[in-house]
């Protein structure tokens, strides 16, 4: 875990994880979000929508961002304020994401910095765009 401070910030900072999505994280996600439709839950239906795999949720997309804050960029003492997600394509099962943010933003007076974090898959393409506010407690 990363324990940066508000004053050991700088615009262009950056961070990066990856993380796969396969069935097991898709279908666990499913059941604990209730939300089983069935392009997370039935391949054969994926299939027939002209899908190769299941989608993952966006919002278990998203919920990375989670991790990003809170553990890569600024880490131990980030307080999470609010995120805005644009997705462009779908994360299949099997996919790999590559987490890249940085700092595009620092507010001294609040201590709230923006960051940008991108995820691409394995292919380079961006799954999706954020713009991220953290407030520092130190």
């Amino acid at each position: 875990m990363n324990a940066f401070e508000f004053n050991s910030l700088v615009i262009g900072m950056e961070e990066s994880f990856s993380i796969t999505f396969d069935e097991a994280l898709i279908r666990s996600f499913a059941k604990a979000s209730g939300d089983e439709n069935p392009l997370h839950v039935n391949l054969d239906y994926c299939r027939e929508m002209n899908h190769p795999s299941l989608v993952a949720h966006g919002c278990l997309v998203a919920t990375y961002l989670s991790r990003f804050v809170g553990m890569h960029l600024p880490g131990k003492y980030s307080k999470f304020l609010s995120m805005k997600v644009s997705w462009m394509i779908p994360v299949f099962a099997g996919d790999r994401i590559t987490y890249k943010g940085k700092v595009t933003g620092l507010s001294p007076g609040t201590k709230v910095c923006e960051i940008d974090v991108n995820g691409f898959n394995q292919n380079e393409r961006k799954a999706f765009k954020s713009q991220l506010m953290v407030q520092l407690l130190k």
